[in-house]
């Protein structure tokens, strides 16, 4: 009896260590974000985004689908592919009322049809983090392989939950 209760109790023990060491750090979520970008994953790209910092951007990515001739032009007939109604590309008050689930697939949509015709092959590097229990800064910078231009950039996080999530970004 007494060596089940030890077994049971290491067992424990050496989950609850074996969990942590997995748990991502805030460097991790930024990296993550980054590569979400760079390799057109919406997922990875949109999931660290905080519930205010997604809101934002999706409606700003709508509105710049819907503004852009070229762009609307391709993601029509992707949006007729997942039964979504295309009047929403001509009134964007129509976007709204969509549910969470269908606004999502527009803007993976959007942000894979624009990243697609906009996108120039970029590198980053993380630059530093400063983390404080609940809230960390992470600084990158952004290189563009074609122009050799960079960005220095950095991005503010709060853990939510038990998870990193990005609540700001802003040029350094």
């Amino acid at each position: 009896m007494k060596n089940n209760i030890k077994i049971g109790f290491v067992v424990i023990i050496g989950l609850f260590l074996f969990t942590g060491c997995f748990s991502k750090t805030p460097e991790d979520v930024v990296e993550s974000h980054l590569e979400g970008y760079i390799n057109t994953d919406f997922e990875k790209f949109y999931n660290p985004l905080s519930a205010n910092l997604k809101e934002n951007f999706s409606k700003q990515l709508f509105v710049g689908c819907v503004l852009n001739k070229k762009i609307k032009k391709e993601v029509i007939p992707k949006l007729k592919d997942e039964d979504i109604d295309i009047e929403i590309m001509t009134d964007v008050f129509k976007f709204q009322t969509l549910e969470e689930k269908e606004q999502n697939k527009v803007i993976a949509i959007c942000f894979e049809t624009i990243s697609k015709n906009e996108k120039e092959k970029s590198t980053f590097k993380i630059l530093s983090s400063n983390v404080k229990t609940n809230i960390a800064i992470v600084k990158y910078e952004m290189k563009n392989e074609n122009s050799k231009k960079s960005q220095k950039m950095m991005v503010r996080l709060e853990k939510m939950n038990d998870e990193w999530k990005i609540i700001e970004k802003v040029k350094n």
